[in-house]
């Protein structure tokens, strides 16, 4: 907020109270200002044609010191009006330094930054101008840091961040906290490393959740599997939109793959064994190959291919035993 000068008077210290008192009082230097209006060339001129315009009029000694009264009252008025301008000018100038240190201030406070030293025996103008360059440099990198910072906030909005992300993870959704308005470059890092960290995480959940459940349906529908318990039912018919990808679930996941796959093994290897059985008998009953073949055709057994059901297993049985 903009301060008042009689603000700034009052929370001056008495070194700052004195430099502006000096500042004041020394603005003009009234030997050099007269000096150089005495010298002036043009001015004299002016001053002794009017001298001769009088002794033309025949004015008399009297009406010539009136006029020169009222001459020099106009000149005084003129001087002082320019002195009143220019104190002002003075005064504003020293408000705005005091207002730009306190803008400067507040910028190196928020970016954690030590402030420079500016020289006091620097002209005002000099040092307002120093104070506004500081000030433009150090907004720069107070917007780029917000711009990151909106950009990260404005991704995560785009991915629902708390829902789609830290839910289905089911992990704490807090991000870094910031100590001040203005992040810093590591705070930035830590924000952008936290939901790239996170949304990585979830993607490679994803794809070994899609990769389970892709094997997992195709074990289950080759061995006709009948969930038993409601975990397994859960995992059976897990929906990617829903599922949940916290570490025990994916842990359980996993489980129930090994199960399944275990489950698969043990009845390609009771196939094989079957198969065997099979052939051992069409060879001692001297079966014709092309009936054999066609009895292969027909119960859709391919020795290189895992059996397709439960079911293959039983009716395959049954005919050795016939």
């Amino acid at each position: 907020m903009n301060r008042t000068l009689e603000s700034i008077r009052f929370d001056q210290s008495k070194s700052e109270s004195s430099e502006y008192l000096k500042l004041i009082d020394s603005t003009i230097d009234p030997l050099s200002v007269t000096t150089d209006i005495v010298r002036d060339n043009k001015m004299i001129g002016c001053l002794k044609q009017l001298g001769l315009v009088w002794e033309k009029l025949g004015q008399s000694t009297s009406v010539r010191s009136q006029q020169t009264q009222q001459l020099r009252a106009k000149l005084i008025e003129i001087v002082e009006r320019i002195k009143i301008e220019q104190k002002q000018l003075l005064e504003r100038m020293f408000l705005d330094r005091e207002n730009l240190r306190e803008e400067l201030s507040r910028l190196t406070e928020g970016l954690r930054r030590k402030s420079i030293n500016i020289s006091q025996n620097l002209s005002l103008i000099e040092q307002n101008k120093l104070l506004r360059e500081e000030i433009e440099s150090l907004s720069r990198i107070k917007n780029e840091r917000l711009m990151r910072l909106n950009e990260i906030r404005a991704k995560m909005i785009e991915v629902s961040w708390e829902e789609n992300v830290c839910t289905s993870l089911n992990v704490d959704c807090v991000t870094p906290q910031l100590e001040t308005d203005i992040p810093s470059e590591e705070e930035l890092e830590n924000y952008q490393k936290r939901f790239e960290e996170l949304d990585a995480k979830l993607a490679m959940k994803k794809n070994r959740f899609n990769s389970l459940n892709d094997s997992i349906q195709k074990l289950c529908k080759q061995i006709d599997f009948v969930p038993r318990t409601e975990s397994e039912s859960n995992l059976f018919g897990a929906d990617p939109k829903k599922f949940i990808y916290s570490e025990k679930n994916m842990f359980e996941l996993s489980n129930f793959y090994i199960k399944i796959t275990q489950r698969y093994n043990s009845l390609y290897k009771e196939m094989e064994q079957s198969f065997e059985r099979l052939r051992n008998l069409w060879n001692r009953l001297d079966i014709d190959p092309i009936e054999q073949q066609q009895f292969q055709s027909k119960l859709n057994i391919i020795i290189t291919q895992p059996p397709t059901s439960r079911l293959w297993i039983d009716n395959r049985e049954k005919k050795i035993d016939r």
